[in-house]
């Protein structure tokens, strides 16, 4: 595996989020869609970025194995997916506000995000 990709994931990272929390609040404050389907559109157009970022910059993978580590990316999300929903719909119904539970999802899913990305999907 490549040096540093522990900070390039998380360079990555920043950048989904961000793209996340854009996609969130257009959808959520913007336009008024309700909360959980909001949460599913960023979630999932932040989550293409987010391969793409990944295989390309974090894990330097240019070979043509990209739908099967595409299939298993997509296990991945996923599961993150349903790790998102469930902690913030907890913390929002718990009083906070959906945008800083929307940060400690994030913040629960990167450090396994990073190990399974590393040794599963992009292994060498």
């Amino acid at each position: 595996m490549h040096k540093y990709s522990f900070f390039r994931y998380g360079l990555v990272g920043v950048y989904s989020v961000v793209i996340d929390y854009m996609l969130l609040y257009m959808f959520f404050s913007i336009l008024g869609v309700s909360q959980n389907i909001a949460i599913t559109l960023s979630f999932f157009g932040s989550s293409i970025f987010n391969f793409y970022m990944h295989r390309i910059y974090t894990f330097k993978k240019k070979d043509s194995k990209i739908y099967y580590q595409l299939l298993k990316y997509i296990l991945l999300i996923v599961v993150s997916y349903f790790i998102t929903i469930f902690s913030i719909n907890i913390l929002v119904d718990n009083g906070l506000n959906i945008f800083f539970a929307k940060f400690i999802s994030v913040c629960i899913v990167y450090i396994y995000g990073y190990l399974f990305g590393k040794f599963f999907i992009f292994r060498n």
